[in-house]
Order: structure tokens, then C-alpha cells, then sequence
């Protein structure tokens, strides 16, 4: 909805709201992925979950810290690291539910 302009940062509103849900989703992201891995370990039945999160988090922190540290060259890489770990969680979560409790309890729990 709101694509940084062409420029660059430029100080207008749609800047600023780009920047803003940019921010939050992020945050959101960390949180949600943060909270899968807590209660996965937690709940020893659900520890899958806590598994794929880890990984999830640990390429959105890989892509995070790629796009500090790579040169401008490939700085779209890790930023696609950044955001499609955490689209693929979700893709994981929506199989796992079409699935049922088939894929969703680890084996000794079912």
C-alpha cells in the first residue's frame, strides 16, 4: 500500500508509512516467530513448531544482519531472506492445518 518512492527516502507520507508498516510488521514477525518457539518448547507436543520457527527466525536474522553487513550488489538476497522465511512459516502452518493432527503433534503424542 505503501511503496517507497523511487528516490529513496524522501521524507513524504507515503515514505513515512512505508517506514511505519514496515516497522510494525517486522516487529510482529520477530514476536509471532519468538512466541511459536516458546510455547513449542513448552508444550513437548507441539515441538515441530518450535523446530520450524527456529529456523524461520534464524534466516529472518541471517537476511537482517546480510543486509548490513553484503554489498549493495546482492542486498536484495538477504532482504528476500529477511521476508520469505517467515512467508514460508506461514505456508507451513496453513499445510499442517489442511493436514490435520497428522503433521501437527510430534509422533509419541498422538
Amino acid at each position: 500500500m505503501f511503496p517507497l518512492t523511487s528516490s529513496g527516502y524522501a521524507g513524504t507520507l507515503q515514505d513515512i508509512m512505508h517506514m511505519v508498516v514496515t516497522g510494525l510488521v517486522v516487529l510482529l514477525s520477530i514476536v509471532s516467530l519468538v512466541l511459536f518457539i516458546t510455547g513449542g518448547i513448552r508444550a513437548k507436543q507441539y515441538r515441530k513448531f518450535a523446530i520450524v520457527a527456529g529456523i524461520a527466525f534464524f534466516f529472518m536474522m541471517t537476511g537482517a544482519i546480510g543486509v548490513g553487513l553484503a554489498p549493495k550488489a546482492l542486498f536484495g538476497v538477504f532482504e528476500r531472506f529477511s521476508a520469505m522465511s517467515v512467508a514460508v512459516f506461514t505456508m507451513y502452518l496453513g499445510i499442517c492445518l489442511m493436514a490435520g493432527d497428522r503433521y501437527m503433534m510430534d509422533e509419541k503424542f498422538r
